[in-house]
């Protein structure tokens, strides 16, 4: 079973996200029954400030300030430069983030996700996208996940068990190969891909007409 965010902490995000008017009922609800800071390691990097430096954040030094960072409409880093770069070191490229909260509810709804819908995500990062994914498609439902880095597959696995999502399929694999068998209703990328490049193998696993 999943546990529910504090009102305290995801209301005034809700609340922010629901002004802009873009997003479906069901997508805001999400913010609130798949809990973002289950799948926020206790360190990361946020730009508190608009486009100012990244700077690091440990929940066990300061966990107000983790919580209010985790459930802002901004973008957490959780890795620099392919795990290269170690905490609290600020490297010069990041190479995994949890997404900031507009852009994940707005890919989202454009991706029309219904109840019973298999799904095939490539990039699992933290693993709240499949774990939102899940929730959208119900127990009926199936999603599959696909994350190339070993290390960040494990942690995501970890972070989608603990918060009751099992059922989630997670793979560890080269997204961008023909790696991840049959068809699927959905299929969405969270992962960077070059333009111009988009795999063959994306669209062949798209189930035409749903």
């Amino acid at each position: 079973m999943t546990v529910a965010a504090s009102d305290d902490g995801v209301r005034p995000l809700i609340e922010e996200l629901d002004s802009a008017g873009k997003f479906p009922a069901e997508c805001l609800a999400l913010l609130h029954t798949v809990p973002r800071e289950l799948f926020i390691p206790a360190r990361m990097w946020v730009q508190e400030v608009g486009d100012g430096p990244y700077e690091p954040v440990d929940r066990a030094d300061d966990s107000q300030r983790w919580m209010r960072a985790v459930y802002s409409n901004r973008v957490i880093v959780t890795q620099f430069d392919d795990g290269a770069t170690v905490w609290p070191d600020v490297g010069d490229r990041p190479t995994c983030s949890a997404s900031m909260p507009s852009a994940v509810l707005g890919m989202l709804a454009e991706l029309d996700v219904r109840q019973g819908h298999s799904v095939l995500e490539i990039g699992t990062g933290t693993g709240w996208n499949a774990a939102l994914l899940a929730t959208l498609v119900g127990a009926q439902g199936n999603v599959d996940t696909v994350e190339i880095d070993t290390v960040m597959a494990a942690d995501a696995r970890t972070r989608l068990d603990e918060a009751g999502f099992g059922n989630v399929h997670a793979h560890v694999a080269d997204g961008a190969a023909d790696t991840v068998s049959g068809e699927f209703d959905r299929v969405i990328a969270t992962a960077g891909v070059h333009i111009g490049q988009l795999p063959r193998s994306w669209v062949a696993h798209t189930r035409p007409g749903v």
